[in-house]
């Protein structure tokens, strides 16, 4: 690599003359004519001051700038392979971890139907054989009271007619098989997988207004152009006096 030289200027003059002009324009008032005419005058040597720094510094800072844009160019021309690899790998990784959350989230969906599907089953049959049960155990009482009101016990036949109905039905334990379900994401030493939400604009007018900024140098063009004529809504216009000083 070449390697290239730059002076640095000797700023010790510079520095105490900007020191002293500093502590003049802090002091300085402008109240009357005379006072003005020495700011006016003040503030071209500032001017005269600030071309002789820039021209002081303009050599090495175009040799600074021209060194640093090369290197940063020389820099790119390896980084920027090695990025876009790096962007095109991790792509590719999204996209197959995308799918396998979808996947993963299909296999889930199913799995909960199914469950749904095998609870409201069991509901099904239990309720069936519930009903079964019962009709059962209305038939044998209406026997039993038949019985013994056929032996002229209406005494007993009516007490079975009117006590809770007896039946030999139990339940089944409640156990309904959860299907087995999509394992959870590898993890891989080193790496990390997040979910990140992107965006783009389809429609630009149906953006909310607190969402957008507003553009300065278009204000600044109209205000150029209207003056103190100019008015926009939700934007304050008002004058100042700039100086202008010539050297």
């Amino acid at each position: 690599m070449t390697q290239i030289v730059i002076e640095k200027p000797d700023t010790t003059e510079m520095q105490t003359a900007a020191s002293s002009i500093t502590g003049l324009a802090n002091a300085l008032t402008v109240k009357d004519d005379g006072e003005l005419i020495i700011a006016v005058n003040l503030t071209k040597e500032i001017k005269n001051r600030i071309d002789m720094v820039q021209n002081k510094f303009k050599e090495p800072v175009k040799l600074a700038y021209d060194a640093h844009k090369s290197i940063v160019a020389l820099r790119d021309s390896v980084l920027t392979p090695l990025k876009n690899a790096e962007i095109c790998i991790k792509a590719k990784m999204g996209i197959y971890q995308m799918e396998q959350e979808q996947i993963r989230q299909e296999s889930e969906r199913k799995a909960q139907e199914e469950k749904e599907r095998a609870e409201a089953e069991a509901r099904r049959k239990h309720n069936e054989e519930l009903a079964k049960a019962q009709k059962e155990a209305e038939e044998r009482a209406l026997a039993e009271a038949a019985e013994a009101e056929a032996k002229g016990d209406k005494e007993r036949a009516e007490k079975i007619l009117t006590e809770p109905l007896e039946t030999d039905f139990v339940p089944p334990p409640a156990s309904v098989e959860t299907p087995p379900s999509m394992p959870e994401p590898v993890k891989i030493n080193g790496a990390s997988f997040g979910k990140v939400v992107r965006w783009r604009i389809t429609h630009e007018d149906s953006v909310p207004r607190f969402l957008c900024s507003s553009d300065s140098q278009k204000i600044n063009a109209y205000t150029r152009t209207m003056g103190m004529k100019a008015k926009v809504d939700g934007v304050k216009f008002w004058e100042e006096i700039k100086p202008r000083i010539i050297k």
